[in-house]
C-alpha cells in the first residue's frame, strides 16, 4: 500500500490511527516489539507513543509507513509542520545523559 493511498482523516481519532498502524506494520512484517528491539525500547514503549509524544517512536514508525510524521500524528504539528509538543531528549535520554557527564565533569 502506497503512503498515499489513505484516507487522512484517520489520523485524527488516536485510536483508529493506532489500530491502521499496527495493521500496516503486519503488513510489512513488523510489529511494536520488532521496531522497539531496533530502538532499544519495549513494546509498550513503542504502543504508547501512538498515544503519548515520544519523537523517536513517531519518527520511526513514520518512516517505515512511508508517511509524513506530521500527517501521521496531526495533533503534535502546526499548519507548518512545526511541533507544538517538546522533545526533552531529541538525540535520545542516553547520549542526553552522556552528554550531560562530560559537562559537569569539564
Amino acid at each position: 500500500m502506497d503512503g498515499h493511498t489513505f484516507t487522512a482523516s484517520i489520523f485524527h481519532d488516536p485510536r483508529q490511527r493506532a489500530l491502521w498502524v499496527l495493521y500496516q506494520l503486519r503488513l510489512r512484517g513488523k510489529n511494536f516489539a520488532t521496531i522497539g528491539q531496533e530502538l532499544g525500547l519495549s513494546n509498550s514503549n513503542v504502543r504508547d507513543a501512538l498515544f503519548r509524544p515520544n519523537y523517536r517512536v513517531e519518527q520511526k514508525l513514520a518512516n517505515i509507513l512511508d508517511v509524513p510524521i506530521e500527517t501521521l500524528f496531526p495533533e503534535r504539528y502546526d499548519a507548518e509542520g512545526n511541533r507544538l509538543v517538546e522533545v526533552r531528549y531529541p538525540e535520545g535520554r542516553a547520549a542526553h545523559r552522556a552528554r550531560k557527564a562530560k559537562e559537569k565533569a569539564a
